[in-house]
């Protein structure tokens, strides 16, 4: 398990949770856009979600909680396979060649 530093707060996430929001902010970051994720978390109280604004360096980094191996958390595989295919749809976003013809403005008649 990893904790996500957001801001002053530390948010608990499985660490394949974990390391895809953080891949997924970078890819925002780079692509200069912003997306609200919702994730799976660990708190005292038991499991519950967490909603995040990503893109704009709102995750400073996550630190690896020792003793947690095996701790899992409800719908934490869901949120993975939703952050890896997100990231996969940014880059095929921006990895299409620029259509200039798309942004032309058509020559006027006078």
């Amino acid at each position: 398990m990893k904790q996500l530093l957001v801001a002053a707060a530390r948010i608990s996430a499985e660490d394949a949770v974990a390391d895809a929001v953080l891949d997924y902010e970078a890819e925002l970051i780079e692509h200069h856009r912003t997306a609200r994720v919702v994730i799976p978390v660990f708190m005292n109280e038991g499991d519950t979600l967490c909603e995040l604004f990503l893109g704009r360096g709102a995750i400073d980094g996550a630190l690896a909680l020792p003793n947690t191996a095996g701790r899992r958390i409800v719908g934490s595989e869901a949120a993975v396979r939703e952050l890896r295919e997100r990231v996969r749809v940014l880059r095929e976003q921006f990895s299409a060649p620029f259509d200039e013809d798309w942004y032309s403005v058509p020559a006027r008649d006078d």
